[in-house]
């Protein structure tokens, strides 16, 4: 008997789709498109969609597991008098606290993950639809995307993502220098 199996149906959030259903109604873009397939765009686009999904189930779990640990402290009533003690105190559901850790550190790790793949797609849209190839360089593609932070509390984390970005690109043989993703100079 041959093996089976059971798939499962997966629901992508279709970004993507919404973007390439725009560039069809550009003629000058829509001839650009037949590359989709054979260029980086699609293994990108299908990453990006990846993480936005990871971020959204990130998000609830970890919204889930502080609400068990914030309902397990305003049932304490000591919590005040430890606070103003300057003692700490020990939540009773380990788990969810590990889980409200975790998951923490995997909103970090996935958003950092999106915005590299976010800069890395954008490269390749601008190579693909305009033909710009290497005329602008790796680091720019962070600063620009940095710029839709500006005046944001959440700024400088972007600078510091540019900042890497350019020491990998360089294959950790360059020291990387400190971009203005506003004016683009270093």
């Amino acid at each position: 008997m041959p093996e089976r199996y059971l798939e499962i149906e997966y629901r992508p959030i279709y970004w993507a789709h919404h973007l390439r259903a725009e560039i069809g109604k550009t003629p000058a873009l829509a001839a650009a498109d037949a590359n989709w397939a054979a260029s980086a765009l699609l293994d990108l686009a299908f990453s990006l969609e990846t993480r936005i999904g990871n971020l959204i189930e990130i998000q609830r779990q970890t919204d889930e597991n502080l609400r068990v640990v914030g309902q397990e402290l305003a049932s304490r009533s000591e919590i005040e008098s430890l606070v103003e003690g300057g003692y700490a105190y020990r939540v009773q559901d380990e788990a969810a606290l590990r889980r409200v850790i975790i998951g923490l550190n995997s909103l970090v790790v996935e958003s950092r993950s999106c915005f590299e793949n976010l800069a890395k797609f954008y490269r390749e849209f601008v190579r693909n639809y305009f033909k710009l190839n290497n005329q602008i360089p790796a680091l720019r593609h962070f600063a620009n995307l940095a710029r839709f932070h500006k005046g944001r509390e959440d700024r400088r984390p972007a600078e510091g993502y540019a900042e890497q970005a350019d020491h990998r690109e360089a294959g950790r043989a360059h020291v990387h220098q400190r971009v203005d993703p506003v004016s683009h100079s270093r």
